[in-house]
C-alpha cells in the first residue's frame, strides 16, 4: 500500500512541474458611449519574458492600429493568445461619460 502511494505522488509531484507557465497581456479601450470613437492600446507591462517582447516588439516595428477592441483580439488570437477575462470601469466625469474596457488575454510559453 505505501508503494502504490508513493508512485502516486511521484507521478503527481511530476505534472506539477510539466505545466507551462503563462504571460499575460491587457487589451485596453477607451471610448464614448456610441462606439464610434475608441483608443485601442495593447499593454504588455515591463516582463523580460521573450514572446511579450517579440508580440510588442512586431505590433510597434509593424504599426498596427487597432479601430475596434475585437480587431485587436483577433490579432492577438491569431498569434497564440487566449481571452481570461473581460472586465469594464465606468467614467464618472466628463462629456462622454464611456467606459474603459479592459480584456486580460494570456499566452503558454516553455521554459
Amino acid at each position: 500500500m505505501k508503494k502504490i502511494l508513493l508512485i502516486v505522488m511521484l507521478f503527481c509531484s511530476v505534472s506539477v512541474f510539466a505545466q507551462a507557465k503563462k504571460v499575460y497581456c491587457e487589451i485596453v479601450g477607451d471610448g464614448n458611449f456610441k462606439g464610434d470613437k475608441v483608443k485601442v492600446e495593447v499593454v504588455f507591462g515591463d516582463t523580460e519574458d521573450a514572446v511579450s517582447q517579440e508580440q510588442a516588439k512586431k505590433i510597434k516595428e509593424d504599426k498596427v492600429q487597432f479601430k475596434t477592441m475585437l480587431d485587436a483580439l483577433n490579432y492577438l488570437a491569431k498569434s497564440g493568445w487566449e481571452l481570461e477575462q473581460t472586465y469594464a470601469i465606468p467614467e464618472t466625469a466628463g462629456l462622454n461619460r464611456g467606459c474603459v474596457f479592459h480584456y486580460v488575454l494570456s499566452n503558454k510559453i516553455s521554459d
